[in-house]
């Protein structure tokens, strides 16, 4: 627990440097909004993640925007280079950008976190259909084919999360968090901007394998109580992604059940890697 509270503080403590020298740069950072720089206003760099960038002024760095896009006004000079990700930059004549224009296409990645569409059914040649059940259908079928082609990453995992909840729930507390922070760490740095795309396709194969990892728990509890005995881990898994998806259908309440089970999940599949073979022995021992 202390190596856990230590990493976690040489994390934050890096990450307030980072701030500092931000801070020092003039840099405008802002997450979850769009950043405005007006006619006649200059900056050192202008970075919005999970939002939009609008220069109409100077900016004498680079301009970024993760998740959103970047709108290049006419009389815009940008004195670096201009990187969206998951967004377009449009640029009006008139604007000068003295670097190169990046954009990243993650379409492919982000929408594996989208929520389904809130509508209560859908109709389909007059065929209901529960909400979420195509996204769920995708799931469990990838789901099982993990669980058929790498049984044994997903039995430690299981393990890891069985054995050791609390810190498995404090690594998956601290990592969701660490999320953006690290994008951003990257989003200041040349070469880390295109890294931020693998940073995405790796939280979500996290997220995925902890969550099937949840999903093999479950399962396996169910059919323990009801037959007193072992099962196949596909089993497991499908008898479990079943009662997960039932389980968000419940308002307000499934949505924080699937959420805690989600943290829970990553957070087993980052002690897993970290303390992996120790904790796995221990599991062995216990059973």
């Amino acid at each position: 627990m202390k190596k856990t509270f230590r990493l976690a503080a040489i994390g934050m403590l890096f990450l307030l440097i980072c701030a500092d020298g931000l801070a020092q740069e003039r840099t405008r950072v802002h997450i979850g909004d769009d950043v405005l720089v007006e006619t006649g206003e200059e900056v050192g760099s202008a970075v919005s993640i999970g939002g939009d960038v609008r220069v109409y002024g100077s900016v004498r760095n680079r301009v970024v925007s993760v998740g959103g896009s970047v709108f290049l006004g006419p009389e815009a000079l940008v004195d670096g280079d201009v990187t969206t990700i998951g967004g377009m930059v449009v640029k009006q004549e008139g604007a000068v950008v003295t670097g190169d224009i990046n954009t990243y296409d993650t379409s492919r990645i982000t929408s594996f976190f989208k929520r389904p569409h809130p509508s209560g059914w859908k109709d389909d040649r007059e065929m209901p259909f529960m909400p979420g059940m195509f996204p769920f259908l995708g799931f469990l079928a990838l789901a099982l084919i993990v669980v058929a082609l790498l049984p044994d990453r997903i039995d430690l995992i299981s393990s890891t999360i069985r054995y050791h909840t609390g810190k498995s729930l404090l690594w998956g507390i601290i990592g969701t968090l660490l999320i953006f922070p690290v994008a951003l760490v990257l989003v200041i740095s040349l070469v880390g901007i295109i890294l931020i795309p693998l940073e995405i396709l790796v939280a979500a194969i996290a997220f995925f394998l902890g969550s099937v990892a949840m999903a093999r728990i479950i399962g396996e509890k169910i059919i323990t109580t009801i037959r007193k005995s072992g099962s196949p881990m596909v089993i497991e898994t499908l008898v479990g992604s079943v009662v997960l998806w039932a389980t968000g259908l419940i308002p307000l309440v499934g949505w924080m059940v699937i959420s805690a089970a989600a943290v829970m999940g990553f957070g087993g599949f980052i002690a897993s890697f970290i303390h992996g073979r120790h904790y796995h022995g221990k599991a062995g021992r216990a059973l």
